[in-house]
């Protein structure tokens, strides 16, 4: 496995004190767009700057995740490349703030996720909260549910989870929550 430290480069913007960790990817693991249009608002609602770029290379499969061309009459204005970013801000209760977002990552889940907590702990993360939704088969007339995950019984019982035993197939964010456990740092999914 590569350096954690080696999968991102920070900007040189500091990181607000021991901020919550939101995180989100495009893709399977973002059914029906639900942790996208809960990042969307919450960027709209907080001014963010940029902190950590992934190196998408090592991470994302460009045939899968492709790179956006600008063409201007008639001309190759320039590609627009999928990354992997975090962005850290202040909420408006002045508690801080870190979003982890882009496309799930193809490559190197262990070590994405490795390289992520070591991230936080930089950062002094306090948090990780996941958003996303799962593919599941479900009426459009019945009311949205929400289902967690969570690292620990405690935050389980907090946020209320569904009282079943399930084995399906996992995205990224339930690899991070692993991982923030293992280092210490809850974690707790929202789907």
């Amino acid at each position: 496995m590569s350096d954690p430290a080696s999968f991102y480069a920070l900007t040189g913007e500091p990181a607000p004190p021991s901020p919550v960790l939101i995180v989100t990817f495009d893709g399977w693991v973002d059914a029906g767009m639900a942790g996208s249009t809960a990042i969307t608002a919450l960027l709209e609602s907080i001014d963010t700057r940029l902190y950590a770029v992934f190196d998408p290379e090592d991470l994302i499969d460009q045939r899968a995740h492709r790179p956006t061309l600008r063409v201007r009459d008639g001309m190759n204005e320039g590609i627009t490349w999928p990354e992997i970013t975090v962005k850290v801000g202040v909420d408006r209760l002045g508690s801080g703030v870190a979003v982890l977002t882009g496309p799930e990552p193809d490559f190197r889940w262990r070590g994405f996720a490795s390289s992520t907590v070591s991230l936080a702990r930089g950062m002094g993360v306090r948090l990780m909260v996941g958003f996303g939704g799962f593919p599941a088969a479900a009426p459009h007339t019945r009311p949205v549910r929400l289902a967690s995950t969570a690292t620990t019984l405690d935050l389980a019982q907090k946020i209320g989870f569904i009282s079943a035993t399930i084995d399906v197939p996992a995205g990224i964010e339930a690899v991070l929550e692993r991982a923030f456990l293992e280092a210490g740092i809850p974690a707790v999914g929202l789907w």
